[in-house]
């Protein structure tokens, strides 16, 4: 009866024991995640950003030197005729990567598939073959590209590449990108900018302004991810310790930690002789652990001869 009591004694200090530690492992794990979500947001979206980074900026790089390529090439006559328009007008749709391009007539205008069209054209030595263009359209700064062929110069506006083509995390407003010349003043990033990453164009510098509008998605959408990252090591942690407590607390190691301490102790019993003489005594070893209890030799004396020297 009172083994079983101590057995379910034992029993309810363990579940107790778990319980507590598991509730500690929540918590900690909970208030870890609170305070380190942002930190986590930024490394998880800066590191995408990066690699999609990549891709879009060897697509930009892809549409200039294709253009590039294709118009050095070409030989059309120094006019806006007809003919010419026609021929861009067939550049415009061939070339799915260009939003149009026109031919340098002289410094103030330029042929293209639409016919003449008023194009100051201020070149700096810096930039080049880049400039800013102020379209007449939109009325609009743009970036252009003059490619100087075998008898023609070209201006070339490029297609904006889609940000949502390439960049993983990208929503309505999210993130924004401009492209500056290098002799231009960088943007400026606003109240909501969560951070900006610079790409570097030679002649130019792409930044890409991400809002804090995506932070909080992304906080929102893996917050219960970091928490079960902290959660899964914390119960690793734990559970090493455990294993490792329960190896140095083993039968063997207790029974040397217990010779060590000389908890061993002789108990002597008289040996008596017929008449009722003792003749001698009769030497019991028995075990006072830590708690004072006192063990009987059939509860650790198979394991001490397997010890042997060890418990000397």
């Amino acid at each position: 009866m009172l083994i079983t009591l101590k057995v379910e004694e034992m029993t309810i200090h363990y579940l107790t024991g778990n319980i507590l530690r598991l509730l500690i492992i929540i918590s900690v794990s909970f208030v870890l995640t609170q305070l380190s979500a942002s930190l986590l947001s930024l490394t998880l979206v800066q590191f995408g950003m990066e690699r999609d980074s990549e891709q879009f900026t060897t697509k930009l790089k892809y549409n200039f030197n294709h253009e590039r390529a294709y118009l050095s090439t070409l030989v059309l006559p120094n006019t806006c005729s007809n003919d010419v328009r026609q021929a861009l007008q067939k550049i415009d749709y061939a070339e799915p990567e260009l939003r149009f391009v026109g031919l340098v007539l002289d410094k103030q205008t330029l042929c293209t598939s639409n016919g003449m069209l008023s194009h100051p054209i201020e070149l700096q030595s810096t930039t080049y073959p880049l400039f800013r263009y102020t379209s007449e359209a939109t009325s609009q700064k743009e970036i252009a590209v003059m490619i100087k062929g075998v008898s023609n110069t070209f201006i070339v506006f490029l297609n904006t590449v889609r940000l949502r083509d390439f960049f993983r995390y990208n929503c309505q407003s999210c993130i924004s990108y401009q492209i500056k010349l290098m002799n231009e003043v960088p943007p400026t990033p606003s109240a909501s900018t969560w951070f900006v990453m610079v790409h570097d164009y030679g002649q130019a510098r792409g930044y890409l302004h991400v809002s804090k509008i995506l932070k909080k998605q992304i906080d929102e959408k893996y917050f219960w991810l970091y928490f079960l990252m902290y959660f899964a090591i914390f119960s690793w942690l734990l559970l090493t310790y455990k294993l490792y407590r329960s190896r140095s607390q083993s039968v063997e190691a207790i029974l040397i930690q217990a010779a060590n301490k000389q908890q061993f102790i002789p108990f002597y019993q008289p040996i008596v002789n017929p008449a009722g003489k003792i003749k001698g005594v009769e030497a019991l070893m028995r075990w006072q652990d830590n708690s004072g209890a006192i063990l009987t030799p059939n509860m650790f004396i198979d394991t001490a001869e397997k010890l042997g020297g060890l418990m000397r």
